[in-house]
């Protein structure tokens, strides 16, 4: 009931205020925890260590690069809301920190990220075409979050052709919202 849920939060919320804290106080520890912690294949696992590693961008840029191309899966760390929540603030924060080299490394991942790894031979055309036009739209969600002047010209290119091809694309998967309906006065 009620009290599972507040309980829930208040675990979550000490959880990300722990890991804040050890990242914004000492770096190497936080290091140790997420190589003891990167392996894992739990989602919220790597939400948590995103959320730390947001903390040291600017210190240890290298380190978030590294842990961004270490597995494409890091590519789609968010939630229910936007699954590439989280790795867009990892993408937003340590882009500026970045040597072109690496800029191009991390561009690559974001261009050549395939959403779905397996063609599955139940799908007839149109299910393959639908997840083809998916991929071009998580591709661009990724796009969108580092700012134009850090893009290659190819890059810039590639999103503005997925922004005209995809107008109505929003830079989340869903949204809720709630109202209340009284009487009139």
């Amino acid at each position: 009931g009620r009290f599972e849920r507040n309980h829930e939060e208040t675990v979550l919320i000490g959880l990300l205020a722990a890991i804040k804290k050890l990242a914004g106080t000492d770096v190497q520890s936080f290091l140790h925890f997420v190589n003891d912690n990167v392996g894992s294949d739990l989602l919220s696992v790597h939400c948590l260590l995103a959320y730390g590693l947001a903390e040291i961008v600017a210190s240890e840029p290298q380190k978030v690069l590294e842990y961004l191309l270490g597995d494409p899966r890091r590519l789609y760390l968010g939630d229910f809301n936007d699954s590439h929540r989280d790795t867009k603030r990892l993408i937003v924060g340590v882009f500026p920190y970045l040597g072109q080299s690496d800029r191009l490394r991390l561009e690559e991942a974001v261009l050549s990220y395939n959403h779905y790894k397996k063609v599955n031979p139940e799908w007839n055309a149109e299910d393959r075409r639908h997840r083809l036009i998916w991929n071009r739209q998580h591709r661009l969600r990724l796009l969108r979050a580092v700012p134009d002047e850090y893009l290659s010209l190819k890059a810039r290119r590639i999103k503005g052709a997925e922004d005209r091809a995809f107008p109505q694309l929003t830079d989340y998967d869903s949204h809720v919202s709630m109202g209340s309906i009284g009487p009139r006065l």
